[in-house]
């Protein structure tokens, strides 16, 4: 799915580009989809499986081999082989996600500033509003997936933002920090 939040950044970096009201630009690169999953528009995605270079939904933050957005959907879960269809995968990019943002009392609590480190929010108490693995945090949660274009400060209540990213899982290195 597509980002789903509703509340705005606390302030907003660059503009993406004049006019362009898409929520991903960037390389797109296309990848067979596992057995027995779904993939929808806006889904994080790992891969599932090297040899054979398919994909399933990011779930968890441990062990996750993030390579980026879903830009299509495909449903093979009634499938019980790779699909032989493909989906489109934002490798490189700008793209407008959902962002966790806990309230003082939270763990994932970190205020997101303009080119903060962006991490796959976990499975803690924090995310009853997002599923495990499909939002992202500036709470360190493993390895850094993304980088924020605009700033969120702590809600007086937990609440999900949309706001821009940058990506890049083109190259073997982290983000450097």
């Amino acid at each position: 799915m597509a980002y789903t939040a509703t509340k705005e950044p606390t302030g907003y970096g660059q503009m993406m580009a004049s006019g362009n009201d898409s929520w991903a630009m960037g390389r797109v690169w296309s990848y067979l989809v596992s057995s027995a999953v779904s993939i929808a528009k806006g889904d994080f995605v790992k891969l599932a499986s090297s040899t054979s270079g398919t994909i399933n939904k990011c779930s968890s933050t441990a062990g996750t081999t993030f390579i980026g957005i879903a830009v299509g959907a495909l449903d093979n879960s009634a499938g019980t082989v790779a699909s032989t269809n493909t989906v489109g995968v934002l490798r490189e990019g700008i793209a407008i996600v959902d962002i966790l943002v806990a309230s003082s009392s939270g763990t994932q609590k970190t205020v997101v500033y303009q080119d903060s480190l962006l991490y796959l929010a976990d499975d803690d108490s924090d995310t009853a509003l997002v599923t495990v693995g499909q939002a992202l945090t500036g709470t360190d949660n493993g390895e850094p997936v993304a980088r924020s274009i605009d700033y969120i400060a702590v809600p007086a209540a937990t609440a999900v933002f949309k706001g821009r990213v940058y990506i890049n899982t083109l190259i073997k290195a982290p983000f450097i920090v």
